[in-house]
């Protein structure tokens, strides 16, 4: 780990050391073995965390670098690995190095979705791991993961991860992660949701079977109808709502409808208007938009996780599910080191030097590490026509 400079008393982080907690979580953790003479499982893992480091594919890892296996190699070890399998690696690897007190008392808890777009066609072994949404970068299918997350200390741990799956439904995949968070220990507090978790099979399940404390934006559709109707006069207020479907049938939740005044910001003026879905939610009439805004910044982590996310254009759900993974992993490696190398303990509470270390300083000491320990390749060579 990090070590102490001699004379000036301050903490030294080098990028060999990020490399190797990297490399630790996910050797400790990865189903993958590596039978071969030529490389090893250690090669394999550089590549991985070299490819999440640089946002680019296995492809072109193996033309970077000049000892690293080539991508088609890479991608042989790892086309029978399952969902399954990567789900339970990376649910490992999260909690790896997360400190126990985070789990000693009830903590806030958000659940988010995020989709990666897919272009392809949709073969029978993508029919389950590929999902329908609103059209969103050209595409309405899309690869889903849910993430749990906490906070302690102003550190955001993620430690849940599942692939979402068409033949689940939203409830059953609430309840996985719920049931995770508790295997280890955790107890909620709040639940924060995201709003694509919003209908009425969830609502149902956690006002009448789970009976959580939770906090969920109620999306705004059409022109007008739907909750709109409830968008009047000039100030926050509670009333209840009636969510309805088709299928579903309806059922009465505490809405909180917040009024904001915009002020000029953001380009922006006048009043806009906000409502969540709530249960057990004992505050100040109108906390629920600053509430909400601050779970853990759920939005920034989110985009940390596509600075850290390899690409493909695999279908292959066990290798996506992988990389989407990885991504995850290093920002728990990331929030560690954070706090354990690059602080200094004080009275008061330690004192984090974030500004010293962003995610992005992280992604470029794994790639300075890498690129020594494999050498860059800094030459372009143009092959020579045939002779006729």
């Amino acid at each position: 780990m990090a070590k102490r400079h001699p004379k000036q008393g301050t903490t030294v982080l080098s990028s060999e050391e990020v490399l190797a907690l990297s490399h630790r979580v996910l050797e400790e953790t990865l189903p993958v073995w590596v039978a071969s003479d030529t490389y090893t499982q250690d090669d394999l893992i550089d590549s991985l965390l070299y490819a999440a480091s640089q946002m680019t594919t296995l492809e072109r890892t193996g033309v970077r670098l000049e000892s690293a296996p080539a991508g088609d190699t890479t991608r042989s070890y790892l086309k029978e690995v399952t969902v399954a399998q990567i789900e339970e690696a990376i649910n490992e690897a999260l909690v790896l190095n997360v400190p126990r007190d985070v789990l000693k008392r009830p903590r806030n808890v958000a659940v988010d979705l995020v989709l990666i777009p897919y272009y392809g066609e949709v073969t029978e072994e993508l029919e389950d791991a590929i999902i329908r949404s609103q059209a969103k970068a050209g595409t309405t299918r899309f690869f889903a993961y849910a993430t749990l997350s906490c906070l302690k200390a102003n550190r955001r741990y993620t430690l849940a991860f599942r692939c979402v799956r068409n033949s689940e439904g939203l409830v059953a995949l609430l309840q996985w992660l719920l049931h995770r968070f508790s295997a280890l220990g955790g107890r909620v507090k709040r639940l924060y949701l995201d709003a694509g978790f919003y209908s009425v099979k969830v609502l149902r399940y956690l006002i009448e079977e789970a009976n959580l404390p939770f906090l969920m934006p109620i999306p705004k559709k059409g022109r007008s109808g739907g909750v709109r109707k409830l968008f009047c006069g000039r100030s926050s207020y509670r009333t209840a709502y009636t969510v309805r479907s088709p299928k579903d049938g309806t059922i009465t939740v505490d809405a909180e409808v917040v009024c904001k005044y915009s002020k000029g910001k953001y380009y922006r003026n006048g009043i806009e208007w906000f409502a969540y879905a709530t249960h057990q939610y004992h505050r100040p009439v109108g906390a629920a938009y600053p509430d909400y805004r601050r779970r853990f910044g759920i939005e920034s982590s989110y985009s940390l996780m596509h600075q850290a996310r390899a690409r493909t254009a695999s279908r292959k759900p066990g290798l996506r599910a992988l990389l989407v993974g990885i991504a995850f992993v290093l920002i728990n490696v990331w929030t560690y080191l954070k706090w354990n190398a690059v602080s200094l303990p004080r009275r008061g509470g330690r004192l984090v030097f974030a500004a010293l270390f962003p995610f992005v300083e992280a992604l470029i000491f794994l790639q300075s590490a890498i690129q020594r320990k494999y050498r860059l390749v800094e030459t372009v060579t143009i092959p020579q026509p045939r002779s006729p």
